[in-house]
């Protein structure tokens, strides 16, 4: 499920692992990551993402350092554990996201 960025406690409020999805509104390729990420969540295992604009998120991009989008952060509390730039398959975005939880 997709949450809105501004409808989430701040980072650092939970140490359980949290995925954030940094994108802008006109970039085409994040809207195909999007659709990908779509697919990811609808495979099951209760998968929520933070919908996180760069326009509307400028503190975490600063402070997370997110250098490019799309952007997908694998987060624990108020620290980015992993950053996913590339985006070639729903399998390498579905492998991430495990590797995030499983840890």
């Amino acid at each position: 499920m997709w949450i809105p960025a501004n409808k989430v406690a701040p980072p650092g409020a939970s140490q359980l692992p949290v995925l954030y999805f940094f994108y802008t509104r006109r970039c085409g390729t994040c809207l195909v990551v999007r659709k990908m990420l779509e697919v990811v969540m609808r495979s099951g295992g209760g998968i929520d993402i933070i919908d996180c604009p760069v326009e509307t998120t400028q503190r975490l991009v600063q402070a997370w350092q997110i250098t490019g989008v799309p952007c997908l952060v694998a987060a624990r509390g108020d620290h980015a554990e992993n950053r996913l730039y590339e985006f070639q398959s729903v399998q390498d975005v579905m492998r991430f996201i495990q590797h995030h939880r499983a840890h």
